[in-house]
């Protein structure tokens, strides 16, 4: 019997030992569920951009399942304020909210609350700081202040109960926060001061940080930027020592130098996304970039992304004849076509009603229009308004006595002419020369400073 015993006890360990190692099934999503109270108004979700508002159900809760495929820190947002949420695949996160203000009124729950709760914290002490710190006041104290931030950052992380791994990368995170808060403040003073620098010890580390890590270019926008920063600074530098090579050249070079794939092809696009859609790109320079691009990358989405973009913009290329409007009605009288403004130079601005970034520009297109009111140009505004808008559109230019020749599109952002240069948001600024050639399809806003250059080097 007891030989019979071990006989059957081998066999078991044979057929277990044999049976085929099925991983589980991977999970790349995450849940977030909650249930809001005496709440109104959108809850909006997103990450480096809008993923969109939450739908609430009548009875206050909302359930969405969210598509990811690594730790990632959303954002979720109101009018009132803005946190952050921790999630990962698998993980299932549950938000209370008890009224409007998201930063005292809100309670986690759930495989990720420590994290989501250690956010909440943080988001409150960085709310606080961005409230105190409205202006640039002078360098020292502001220096002292984003690194007092830091120091109380890193403090409420040091209270918290939280995995090893989480914190370390977080304390990578609250470095790259630091950093960029340097670069912004010398970004705004540069407006001013264009001989501005950074104390040597800040530029040290933003030119030495590492720029291949993968994870933290994944997690956080504020690596991202950092990246980017590096390379402008250091091709910046290069360019003193080399009077002959242009700047996006020794960008070229400095980007093939990224050790890691993944960071690099990233980087490459986001160059040639900026120097394709650039203010006055001829047709033979953007077959360079495009071409550039594709020696460099090794994800193939993105290459077919690049041609794809290079067969819509080559068209529209620095020097090529300019798509035409035709009959667009015109506030004062009639229509207006294109070809009736041939011989003088047209700097057209696409807006609407609704764009809030296009009102903005309003007072220097005004400004500018003012100017050059005797120069050989014209100043040509055109709403993209829809039909039923129309009687809205008119009141508007006379309320707000818009100048320059205002039109209305005959079909919204579907008018041949949006579709021809591409327009996919507003506002949107085209200069076309006076035999009707593009000069930029993307030119600078009145409001840039780049705008005034630009008008001042043609023969007005």
């Amino acid at each position: 019997m007891k030989i019979i015993r071990i006989l059957v006890l081998i066999v078991v360990i044979f057929i277990t030992s044999c049976k085929p190692n099925i991983p589980a099934e991977k999970v790349d999503y995450a849940i977030l569920s909650g249930k809001t109270i005496d709440y109104e108004g959108d809850l909006l979700l997103f990450k480096d951009y809008v993923l969109g508002p939450l739908k609430i159900e009548d009875d206050g809760s909302f359930k969405d399942t969210i598509k990811l495929e690594r730790p990632v820190e959303y954002k979720l947002a109101n009018s009132n304020g803005t946190t952050g949420i921790y999630l990962y695949p698998g993980a299932n996160l549950h938000v209370e909210i008890s009224n409007q203000d998201l930063l005292s009124a809100i309670k986690y729950s759930g495989n990720t609350a420590k994290e989501s709760n250690y956010l909440l914290h943080k988001y409150t002490i960085v709310n606080k700081y961005s409230k105190e710190n409205k202006t640039s006041v002078e360098p020292q104290k502001t220096y002292t202040a984003i690194e007092n931030l830091y120091q109380a950052l890193v403090t409420k992380l040091e209270e918290f109960n939280l995995p090893k791994a989480f914190k370390i990368a977080e304390r990578r995170r609250l470095n790259y926060m630091r950093l960029n808060e340097f670069n912004s403040y010398k970004n705004r003073q540069l407006d001013d001061n264009k001989s501005f620098q950074l104390p040597k010890k800040y530029q040290d580390e933003i030119i030495n940080l590492d720029i291949n890590n993968e994870e933290d270019f994944h997690y956080t926008s504020r690596y991202r930027q950092l990246v980017l920063t590096q390379i402008s600074n250091k091709a910046k530098e290069a360019k003193k020592k080399d009077s002959v090579t242009d700047l996006y050249n020794i960008k070229l070079k400095l980007i093939k130098a990224i050790s890691n794939k993944y960071i690099k092809d990233e980087v490459a696009y986001k160059m040639t996304m900026n120097a394709m859609l650039g203010s006055s790109i001829s047709a033979d320079k953007l077959n360079v970039i495009k071409n550039d691009f594709l020696s460099i990358a090794t994800n193939e989405d993105k290459k077919n992304q690049i041609i794809e973009i290079y067969n819509e913009t080559v068209t529209t290329a620095s020097g090529q004849p300019s798509p035409k409007f035709e009959n667009y009605e015109n506030y004062k009288e009639g229509t207006t076509s294109l070809d009736d403004l041939k011989g003088k130079y047209v700097y057209i601005d696409i807006w609407a009603t609704w764009c809030l970034p296009c009102i903005q520009e309003i007072p220097a297109l005004k400004k500018i229009e003012e100017q050059y009111h005797d120069k050989n140009i014209e100043f040509v505004s055109i709403s993209v308004d829809s039909k039923k808008d129309f009687e809205k559109w008119k009141k508007f230019v006379k309320d707000k006595a818009l100048t320059g020749i205002q039109l209305f599109a005959d079909k919204s952002l579907s008018a041949d002419f949006m579709k021809s240069y591409n327009v996919g948001g507003i506002p949107r600024f085209i200069l076309i020369g006076t035999e009707g050639e593009i000069i930029s399809s993307n030119a600078p806003r009145p409001s840039d400073k780049k705008f005034i250059t630009l008008l001042n080097s043609l023969d007005i």
